[in-house]
């Protein structure tokens, strides 16, 4: 049997800087880093996105979903490879830095004996592209739909809150921020992203 363990990289690079030479580099370092083998990787969906930083500049940057497909047996030990320090240590080397990484989400059966719909899976998760799984929307997210297909479901938690649960249902597990504290973009998952922003005097 095999689980499959996906989880989100943000890079710093526009989508069509993320040629397939670089997609083949950065699934040979996720490799190294996983001890998974190459075959066993893929690339899902790639967004793009834009950041407003301080004094009006604009970055832009990418979140790679990255699926790893192992024997259950070895879920557990590819979860806990799943880290910035482990993933950057290889990455290096290619100039790539995933300045994020998210939590890694596992991908289990769908239950045989369900009294809804076969397939339709429950709030906070949708089912994937095979409609063979469900999987489990990620921290910063939530979502109450039933029956959910699409990662887009997942709802990011407003700016200026936080989440650090998986497969939230409700927006009520985005936690604001303590007050004068706001966080740079929506999905923040931990109460370090809040952050004070200083307003410069104009006396």
């Amino acid at each position: 049997m095999t689980t499959k363990v996906s989880f989100q990289a943000s890079l710093s690079m526009s989508r069509a800087l993320f040629t397939q030479e670089l997609q083949g580099i950065y699934i040979t370092g996720i490799s190294i880093a996983l001890s998974v083998p190459v075959s066993d990787l893929s690339i899902g969906k790639i967004t793009e996105k834009n950041v407003e930083l301080r004094r009006r500049a604009i970055d832009t940057s990418i979140d790679v979903e990255t699926i790893a497909e192992v024997a259950s047996e070895s879920a557990k030990s590819v979860v806990s490879a799943v880290t910035s320090e482990n993933i950057n240590r290889q990455l290096a080397s290619s100039g790539m830095e995933a300045r994020e990484i998210s939590a890694p989400v596992l991908l289990t059966e769908l239950e045989k004996n369900i009294e809804f719909p076969t397939n339709t899976c429950g709030p906070g998760t949708y089912s994937s592209f095979d409609k063979t799984t469900c999987v489990t929307c990620p921290l910063g997210t939530f979502s109450a739909e039933i029956g959910a297909t699409s990662f887009s479901t997942c709802t990011l938690c407003p700016l200026s809150t936080h989440s650090y649960v998986i497969g939230a249902t409700s927006s009520n597990t985005c936690t604001p921020c303590e007050t004068g504290k706001f966080t740079a973009r929506a999905g923040s998952i931990w109460i370090g992203q809040c952050i004070t922003i200083l307003s410069k005097n104009t006396c």
